[in-house]
């Protein structure tokens, strides 16, 4: 193996990684939240934290299947998903406030 390709795989390897470490930190979240409006018996809560782990798991599954395919990651929707989760997220914060505990 030469010093380039070790590098590449070097590369790769650090690329899934910071992947797996950023699903895990959104993972967590996510699964208090939905823990939250589970206990509570909100479904919108619920539907926001199903559909915000969907969108993740997409973004983590799509760039490993990319890296392990040796092909570039080029899509406009893990580009620019962080914008689709901008709704979902002030609609968990709405349901949050409105559902707080007085």
């Amino acid at each position: 193996m030469s010093d380039a390709e070790r590098n590449m795989n070097y590369a790769e390897l650090r690329t899934k990684m910071a992947a797996q470490r950023t699903l895990m930190v959104l993972l967590l979240g996510i699964k208090a939240f939905i823990i939250l409006a589970a206990k509570k018996h909100h479904v919108y809560g619920l539907f926001f934290g199903i559909l915000l782990l969907l969108i993740v798991g997409y973004q983590y599954y799509y760039i490993v299947s990319e890296i392990n395919n040796k092909k570039q990651i080029n899509n406009q929707l893990i580009d620019y998903y962080i914008l689709v989760l901008i709704p979902v997220l002030l609609g968990m914060s709405a349901l949050s406030w409105i559902y707080r505990k007085n």
